[in-house]
């Protein structure tokens, strides 16, 4: 909520950031000013004077804000016991500038919340099927065989074997080196 305290911070840090050259600029750019004096000096002079009038502004909406704050202690300790308070009319519709500063003011805090975390992206599903018979059994004595007589079919051919029956084959024309092999 937008309080008299945010003000005086939000005008004392105005004043404190006030750029000199953007004075300096609005100066007339001869060397002498009409009165005769050096420019430099009537420009420290007229900050001079306007951070008394800031003073002065801050000043006021201090004593502002204490008579407000004392306006809300005394409201708070008028308030109504528990029994008085079921029989109060109910409080007066907020003014539309209230329900705006409200509603600007609940957006901002969301958007705060939500800025810690922010997930974005889009999400891609796939679903695949896979389909295929594993025998409850396998027989790893025989596939360890078909790997012997591969390599044994290799040696003999001198290449790849196409196909089991050539690796048969193989061994059954050189089967005393297929013997010494197993050895």
């Amino acid at each position: 909520m937008f309080t008299l305290r945010s003000a005086i911070t939000t005008l004392l840090t105005a004043v404190l950031l006030l750029p000199a050259p953007a004075l300096r600029a609005s100066e007339p750019q001869a060397g002498k000013s009409a009165s005769g004096s050096d420019p430099e000096v009537q420009g420290t002079d007229q900050m001079k004077s306007e951070l008394q009038q800031l003073k002065q502004a801050v000043a006021a909406l201090e004593q502002r804000l204490a008579a407000q704050e004392k306006a809300a202690r005394d409201k708070a300790a008028q308030k109504p016991a528990p029994a008085q308070a079921a029989a109060a009319p109910p409080p007066a519709a907020e003014p539309d500038e209230m329900k705006d500063l409200g509603r600007r003011v609940s957006v901002l805090e969301l958007e705060q919340a939500t800025d810690r975390v922010k997930i974005t992206g889009d999400f891609r599903f796939e679903a695949h099927s896979i389909r295929a018979d594993v025998p409850a059994h396998f027989d790893g004595m025989n596939l360890q065989n078909g790997i012997v007589k591969a390599m044994f079919a290799v040696n003999a051919l001198g290449r790849m074997p196409a196909s089991m029956s050539e690796i048969n084959g193989a061994i059954a024309g050189h089967y005393s080196d297929y013997q010494q092999f197993t050895n």
